[in-house]
């Protein structure tokens, strides 16, 4: 896929395909693009990938991104492809079509596995939702059909990991004794929390940076930002952060914070009506929705090593639920926990918090698409 037509007829297959769907948020165009494009994104700096589409005639029935993230390759000792920004019909040979399009792919680049949906890594959103249908997503999740699952299935692919996300409101006895356990580890631990400081916005992204590769580091499929990626994450983020919801624990001592979240407002409920679309008018329908979104998405979190295990995590979920219930929030959701994650799952579920969606990320041997 080479052509700017091919571009946008990749863009334009998905508002076709979700047309009558009430639940999809429509990512903004600008945003797709970009994925698409060398030149803008970062990811490219280090990595390499080929979109295809799948034609009937005149007629586009599906379209996929294949890529070889070389940092993952060379951090995790694998020889692995990725696939995402996956769209097709509900038919069982488009699906098939274009896995083993990918497949193909992977083979011609030397790899010897094929795994996704990343969009484009697990720095981004990935998965293919499996349960929790009749909800749009939270910003930044992703979202398909349920038939999805069937036909990424019936094409070669296997379940590899499942990603949970937890729904949560505030449970009085939970939060009533985080609050006072949260007090005594402030007290005894010398520790503090504060919010993101926009006015030393690149010092506070470069703290961030430093906690967020310490602290992910042992987890399944992660990947170190690079700078590039990095900063290009924060400048996109921060027309949309809010100080109090993106908090960093600092200790006595220690020249770096120990730990930082960021939870965003659920923008997709402002973004829903868009169609992707913010200009000429849909920023000022966005600027309207804004004031009335009632939900928050904790999408990150990390604790330093050597100050895990202390409650510091507990505390900063239960600070941003306390932050978001001053705001107006009413509901928010903890995405993505890896299912196998036991750790975190029994911090947030002591809170009260419950899986209600389920994401799969697939994956084969390219080996079994080359017979």
């Amino acid at each position: 896929m080479r052509s700017r037509h091919e571009r946008k007829a990749f863009v334009n297959l998905a508002y076709r395909l979700y047309a009558d769907d009430p639940h999809w948020v429509a990512p903004l165009v600008g945003d797709v693009l970009e994925k698409l494009d060398p030149r803008r994104h970062p990811f490219y700096t280090h990595s390499k990938a080929e979109a295809f589409l799948a034609r009937e005639g005149d007629r586009i029935v599906g379209r996929v991104v294949a890529l070889v993230n070389e940092e993952h390759n060379k951090i995790h000792g694998e020889k692995t492809a990725g696939f995402g920004l996956i769209e097709f019909e509900q038919r069982d040979a488009v699906a098939q079509s274009l896995i083993a399009a990918c497949a193909r792919w992977a083979r011609d680049e030397g790899m010897e596995i094929l795994r996704g949906p990343f969009n484009l890594s697990t720095n981004e959103d990935c998965g293919t939702l499996i349960d929790g249908f009749g909800l749009p997503p939270a910003v930044m999740m992703p979202y398909n059909p349920p038939w999805h699952a069937t036909l990424l299935t019936a094409a070669g692919l296997r379940q590899a990991k499942t990603l949970l996300a937890y729904s949560i409101e505030e449970d009085s006895d939970s939060f009533d004794r985080l609050r006072k356990l949260g007090g005594r580890l402030l007290e005894r631990g010398g520790l503090s929390i504060r919010p993101f400081d926009k006015r030393r916005f690149d010092e506070e992204v470069a703290c961030t940076r430093a906690i967020y590769n310490d602290a992910w580091e042992a987890n399944w499929g992660f990947v170190p930002m690079t700078d590039e990626e990095f900063e290009w994450q924060a400048r996109k983020l921060k027309p949309v952060l809010v100080p109090d919801m993106a908090l960093f624990v600092e200790k006595e001592g220690e020249s770096l914070p120990v730990a930082f979240s960021l939870s965003l407002p659920d923008y997709n409920q402002a973004l829903i009506s868009l169609r992707g679309r913010l200009f000429p008018f849909g920023i000022f329908k966005f600027l309207l929705k804004r004031g009335k979104i009632d939900a928050v998405r904790v999408l990150t979190l990390g604790v330093r090593k050597g100050f895990r295990g202390l409650g510091i995590d507990g505390l900063l979920i239960h600070k941003t639920v306390e932050n978001g219930l001053a705001r107006g929030y009413v509901h928010g959701e903890l995405s993505w926990i890896l299912e196998e994650n036991e750790s975190v799952r029994r911090v947030v579920e002591k809170m009260g918090a419950k899986v209600y969606k389920k994401y799969a990320i697939w994956e084969a041997a390219v080996e079994d698409f080359a017979r």
